[in-house]
């Protein structure tokens, strides 16, 4: 598990991702996609 805020580092280590908001899981897939598609990043993301 990492914890970080660098997140573009943090799609290029991981294989999956698992994103929370208020200890909960909204998302969670592969990490590819969001490294690679700013657009999926933003509308998964929020950023």
């Amino acid at each position: 598990m990492i914890v970080e805020h660098n997140l573009d580092l943090v799609l290029a280590l991981a294989d999956r991702v698992f994103a929370l908001e208020r200890g909960a899981v909204f998302h969670q897939g592969p990490a590819a996609p969001l490294l690679n598609d700013l657009g999926y990043r933003k509308q998964i993301l929020w950023l």
